[in-house]
């Protein structure tokens, strides 16, 4: 187990999670509960768009995205002390279907200091690839990092 803070973190520092299974029961539930458009709810209707297909809906995409991001942050035993998400750019490139295989890729794009230099702002890349190494969905972001304390204090 290891804390991680800013200045753990390299840029091109790379991580990848396990795949995790768009399932199509829980798929189509997250679609009727929260965002029942037909081509994420309705077979037939799904056929006739240009998806050819029910597809999952951007939030149970974006549900995949932190289950693998879960596996980066939490359940490695580590700890990772970020503490705010600053900015995120976000993108849909491939639809998601029942069956696709996901998982995270996670890379350190750059690392500043803040203005006080109290904390740490990394830039990541966080693409959700599915089985054939597509970006499903691809996010860039800020977060805002804890310094290591320093140990005389």
């Amino acid at each position: 187990m290891a804390d991680i803070y800013y200045e753990d973190l390299e840029v091109g520092q790379e991580f990848f999670s396990a795949p995790v299974t768009a399932e199509h029961g829980p798929m189509l539930a997250y679609g009727q509960e929260n965002d029942p458009w037909p081509y994420h709810v309705d077979e037939a209707a799904a056929a006739e768009t240009m998806f050819g297909g029910i597809i999952a809906s951007g939030g149970y995409t974006i549900t995949l995205h932190y289950r693998t991001l879960k596996e980066i942050y939490f359940t490695r035993g580590d700890t990772w002390h970020v503490e705010v998400a600053l900015d995120w750019n976000l993108k849909f490139a491939q639809a998601v279907r029942a069956g696709d295989e996901l998982r995270q890729h996670y890379k350190v794009l750059d690392k500043k200091l803040t203005k006080s230099g109290k904390r740490g702002i990394i830039t990541v890349q966080q693409n959700l690839l599915n089985q054939r190494d597509e970006i499903a969905l691809g996010s860039t972001l800020d977060l805002l990092f804890a310094r290591r304390p320093d140990p005389k204090e």
